[in-house]
C-alpha cells in the first residue's frame, strides 16, 4: 500500500535534483560544437543564434568548429562530454544520414545523444544548366524518365542529404541518372554553370544566389512550401507529391543530461527563435525557422535515421 507513495516521492526528488542541477549550470559558459569549418553555412547560422541564446540563458556561448566526416567528429566529441548541458552540438542532417553510410560510428546516435530542440530547415535545390529543356519539377522528371542513364547530376558528396534525396527521387519515379560527387556545393555549381553537368543538387541558398545571372535555372526546392525569398520557385513536391528532403538543423546535448537542463535550453531556444530579427537573419541565409520541442525532434530524428539507413542500404551507398 505504501509503494505508490514511495514512487511519488522518488519522482518529486528526481525533479527537484534536476532543477537544482540546471540552476547550478547557470552562469557557466557553454561550448557549442559545429561540425563544419568557420565561414560555412552551418557556422554562420550557429553564430547568428549563439549571442541571442546566450542572452536568454544568461551564459556565454563559445563556438567550437570541429569539421570532418560529415559532422561525425563533432558528434563524437559531444557523446564523450560530461552530461551537464554545457556542451551542445549545432547539428544538421548529417547526424541522421551518417548511421546509414558509415559501418561504425564513434558514438551511438540514440543512447549517447540527447535531442534538445529543432531550430530550422534548409531546403535543397534542384538546378539545371539553361540548355536543359525543363523549367518545372514535373518537366524535369519527365525528361529524365524519357532518357534513362543519359543525364548525370552533381552533389556535394557521397552520402550527403543531397545525394540521398536524388536516390529518393529515383526510387519514387524509376528514373535512372548518374551521380557525380563533388567536394562541396561550390565546385558542383561551377561545373553546372560551365555545362560539364546538366543537373546539380545543392543548398537552396547557393543555387538561388546564382539564379539571377541566368547561368543556372532553379527547377525546384525540397521544402514543404515555397519560400518567401523565392516565391516563383516551385517545390519539388509540386511535381512529385509528398517529396520533402530538407537539411534540418537541431540542437543536441550529451546523453544522460538531466531533463531539467534540456528543458531549460529548449525553452530559451523557443523564445529566441520567435524574435523577428533572428527569423529574418535565417531567411537571408535560406533557412526557415522551425522550432520543435524535445520529444518531437527526438521522434523525427529516430524516424529519419531509419529512413535514410534503409535508402542507403538499398542504393548501396558507401562512404568516400
Amino acid at each position: 500500500m505504501k509503494r505508490p507513495a514511495v514512487q511519488l516521492l522518488a519522482i518529486i526528488l528526481a525533479l527537484a535534483c534536476g532543477s537544482a542541477f540546471a540552476q547550478a549550470q547557470q552562469g557557466k559558459p557553454i561550448r557549442m560544437l559545429v561540425g563544419y569549418a568557420a565561414g560555412g553555412g552551418a557556422d554562420i547560422l550557429a553564430r547568428l543564434l549563439a549571442p541571442k541564446l546566450a542572452e536568454a540563458l544568461g551564459q556565454s556561448i563559445i563556438i567550437d568548429n570541429r569539421p570532418g566526416a560529415g559532422g561525425t567528429i563533432a558528434a563524437g566529441i559531444l557523446a564523450k562530454a560530461p552530461p551537464d548541458g554545457l556542451t551542445l552540438y549545432y547539428s544538421d542532417a548529417g547526424f541522421v544520414t551518417s548511421p546509414g553510410i558509415f559501418e561504425k560510428l564513434p558514438y551511438d546516435p540514440v543512447a549517447d545523444i540527447a535531442p534538445v530542440a529543432n531550430i530550422a530547415a534548409l531546403p535543397l535545390a534542384y538546378s539545371v544548366h539553361p540548355s536543359i529543356a525543363a523549367s518545372t519539377p514535373a518537366e524535369l522528371i519527365a525528361l529524365l524518365k524519357a532518357s534513362p542513364d543519359k543525364y548525370s547530376y552533381g552533389s556535394p558528396g557521397i552520402g550527403t542529404l543531397h545525394h540521398l534525396s536524388a536516390e529518393l527521387v529515383k526510387k519514387q519515379t524509376g528514373i535512372r541518372m548518374t551521380h557525380i560527387p563533388y567536394k562541396g556545393a561550390a565546385p558542383a555549381l561551377v561545373d553546372l554553370i560551365g555545362g560539364q553537368i546538366p543537373l546539380a543538387i545543392t543548398s537552396a541558398t547557393a543555387a538561388l544566389g546564382q539564379a539571377p545571372s541566368g547561368k543556372v535555372r532553379v527547377i525546384g526546392i525540397t521544402s514543404r512550401e515555397r519560400i518567401a525569398s523565392a516565391p516563383n520557385v516551385a517545390t519539388m513536391s509540386e511535381g512529385l507529391p509528398g517529396f520533402v528532403a530538407t537539411n534540418d538543423l537541431f540542437l543536441l546535448a550529451t546523453g544522460g543530461t538531466p531533463p531539467a537542463a534540456i528543458a531549460r535550453i529548449s525553452a530559451a531556444l523557443k523564445a529566441v527563435l520567435a524574435q523577428k530579427d533572428l527569423v529574418e537573419g535565417y531567411l537571408a541565409q535560406g533557412a526557415i525557422v522551425e522550432w520543435l520541442g524535445t520529444e518531437e525532434v527526438a521522434a523525427r530524428i529516430r524516424k529519419d535515421i531509419e529512413r535514410w539507413r534503409v535508402l542507403s542500404k538499398e542504393a548501396g551507398i558507401k562512404p568516400q
